[in-house]
């Protein structure tokens, strides 16, 4: 069906490239979960199929045996508590010491040209103004992860708990939870795609998405072909026998 629309079309190439690329595709199938239990029976399932790459859900965002590791992060964040301390002031000596271990580095990174490359990079932006900026901003995120431990919920996180604009693409206004089904093969093919098609039936009967369409489609078109080509060929026939009454000129 691919090939039935113009090669210029910027969604057709875009497609193409994905496909070249080993990328997951822009054509999915559509399952629908009641609750979040059934959503990960189905994530499993559909992901042990041969014929499918990848299934994203809310349930990849929902971590599980949350009820056991509740005490843990409450004691964690008993321990780190209000963790507060002052950035230490800048020596100059700091630039001479580290510029000797980037030079010792380098020495014994000659096997391995990528840090090499690496570290010889790295010397010459190494200034006094440099070193002190980055230690800045070194304690600044320390300071920023130990708050994000102590400020972690002492409860299991639920669906509610997934930011806004995902939730919106992957559960319902009644509850329902989407699973996208990703293939692994390409298909815009006919083989790949029935193969597709049957195994995510066979977990998910109500399927649905643009593969179904594809497969639906395609059955459809190809009947209504011959169907059409039968009844042509039946009016034809009795239009010339009509003009010319005989069945051997006919």
């Amino acid at each position: 069906v691919l090939n039935l629309q113009s090669s210029r079309l910027d969604s057709v190439k875009t497609e193409n490239r994905l496909l070249n690329a080993d990328a997951e595709s822009t054509i999915y199938a559509a399952v629908v979960a009641n609750d979040l239990a059934e959503c990960r029976r189905l994530q499993v399932a559909l992901t042990n199929l041969s014929s499918v790459a990848a299934v994203h859900s809310v349930a990849e965002l929902i971590p599980e045996g949350q009820p056991a590791k509740v005490p843990i992060i409450a004691e964690i964040r008993q321990r780190v508590g209000d963790v507060k301390f002052e950035v230490p002031a800048f020596v100059e000596e700091d630039v001479a010491e580290l510029n000797r271990a980037l030079r010792s580095l380098g020495l014994h990174a000659a096997n391995m040209p990528a840090l090499a490359n690496a570290v010889k990079a790295a010397r010459p932006k190494l200034s006094a103004a440099s070193l002190a900026a980055y230690e800045k901003k070194f304690f600044a995120d320390l300071q920023t992860q130990l708050t994000l431990l102590a400020s972690q919920a002492s409860r299991p996180m639920e669906i509610a708990d997934v930011p806004v604009d995902v939730r919106r693409m992957l559960v319902g206004h009644t509850g329902k939870l989407l699973l996208r089904v990703f293939p692994q093969d390409n298909v815009w093919e006919r083989a790949p795609l029935e193969k597709f098609c049957r195994e995510v039936q066979s977990v998910a009967p109500k399927a649905t998405g643009t593969p179904r369409g594809l497969y639906e489609f395609i059955d459809i078109l190809q009947h209504g072909y011959i169907k059409a080509a039968l009844w042509a060929l039946l009016v034809i026939a009795l239009m010339v026998y009509g003009d010319l009454r005989g069945v051997l000129a006919t």
